[in-house]
Parts: C-alpha cells; structure tokens; sequence
C-alpha cells in the first residue's frame, strides 16, 4: 500500500502550502488531505452535485484588446470529520478588462454526499475562514469554523447531517415552543423534505419530534432522529458568477 505523510504551512495570503512525503503509514491527516484534493480535481472537471463547480486555468477574453481571464484554487483547511474528508477553498478569478485588473474571490466547504459519494461545493462566507487562519487555526478548524458559520454557531459534531440541512439533537423543547401542525411531508430546502411525527415553533426556530430527512434525488442518507430535535437549514454564501451553479 501507498504511503504517505503530509505538513504545511500558509503563504502570505493565508493559504496552504501542504508538502507530501512517503512516511512509514498514511496519517489521518494525510488521508484527509489526499481525500479532499480528489474532491477539488472532480469538482474542476464538472464533477458536482449540487451547487457549483468551476474551470481553473487562464484564457484569453480578447487578444486583440489585450483582456484575459484567470481562474485558480487554494486550499485553506482539510480534516476527517468522522469518516468524511472534507475541507475549504478559495475560488479566485482574475480579470484584465479595460479598466485594468479586477480580483474576485469566493469560498467553498467541499466534500462528497453520503450517498451518491459525488462531490459538492457549499458557498461559505469570507469572514469565518479568514478569522481563523489570523488567529493561526490548524486545517482542521478552519473547515470546522467554516461549518459553524452554516449551521449558525450549532456544535458541527452534533448536527446529524443531511447535506446542507439537518437535524439537531436536543433533551427538550426550549420554555415557549407551540405546537404546530404540518402535513406528514414538508419541503424545507431544494430536494430535501422533512417527515416528522410532531413539530414544534418558538421565535422563528423549528423543532421536529420523531423527524427523518429524505432526499428527493437520493443524493444523501436519510437521517433520522426518535426524541426532539432543531430542524436546521444550513446558511449559503451566494458566490461570484465565475462558478458555474448547480441545483440541490
């Protein structure tokens, strides 16, 4: 069996700069690493889910006007969550128009969905990642802030996921949650719908008792939990129209 180890560092701008060496077994960090950088090859040859994929590389807009287009991609963070790699990346465009020079950047959460095994690319905000790369995050904890900015500060290790949707465990309903009625089925983001045996509201946050997620594509697992549980629809950063947008 191949092995290999993996260390890193950041460049100026914060991203990884990862060297991989033979070493006497695979580390957990190097099956995280090799893991993810599959992911972004696929997702550069259009190898997406759902929600963007792009095509790295440099082109000329016009040769005659002296105008070109370059897109490449830098890693920020990987890790194992569980048995999943996943990890963030920055997407960045440089443009030559007639005004000169124009910068555009945007990052993605990656990885593969549970069931279809094929890749995926989530628009996260800037501020989380970059906050934690200041404050000098290992690669891990970038994709883990990264995460917690979807699911709005909730423990990642505890939300049961469904892509970007989920449920969360709680032991009881928060004081003031009333009962709301809802027909077996509900819609609550893209292909994803919810069943659930009760449901429950307080202050625009919605808890399911007896819930299963299922997937209208079959792209994810279905998850399911028996006691209560928060109904979280994951947040989305809308990306610059230099990725190509794919449907849940």
């Amino acid at each position: 069996m191949e092995t290999m180890m993996v260390s890193s560092h950041r460049n100026g701008y914060g991203a990884l700069v990862v060297e991989a060496t033979a070493g006497a077994a695979r580390t957990r960090d190097a099956r995280a690493y090799r893991g993810v950088m599959g992911i972004v090859g696929e997702l550069e040859n259009g190898g997406a889910d759902e929600h963007a994929a792009w095509t790295t590389g440099f082109g000329w807009v016009s040769k005659r006007k002296g105008t070109w287009e370059a897109v490449n991609v830098d890693l920020y963070g990987y890790g194992l969550f569980g048995t999943q790699a996943l990890g963030v990346v920055q997407v960045r465009q440089a443009e030559r128009n007639k005004y000169g020079v124009t910068v555009r950047k945007s990052y993605f959460l990656v990885g593969r969905n549970e069931a279809s095994r094929r890749p995926f690319a989530h628009c996260v905000h800037f501020a989380p990642v970059q906050g934690a790369v200041r404050r000098g995050a290992s690669p891990a904890d970038v994709v883990g802030a990264a995460l917690r900015w979807i699911w709005r500060g909730r423990d990642p290790e505890k939300v049961i996921r469904h892509g970007d949707c989920g449920l969360y465990p709680v032991d009881r309903l928060p004081a003031g949650a009333e009962p709301v009625e809802m027909p077996c089925r509900a819609r609550l983001s893209g292909a994803h719908v919810l069943e659930a045996e009760e449901l429950a509201e307080v202050g625009g946050r919605y808890y399911a008792g007896g819930a299963r997620l299922v997937h209208l594509k079959r792209q994810h697992a279905d998850a399911e939990w028996d006691g209560w549980a928060e109904v979280l629809v994951g947040r989305r950063e809308r990306p610059w129209n230099f990725s190509r947008q794919i449907g849940d």
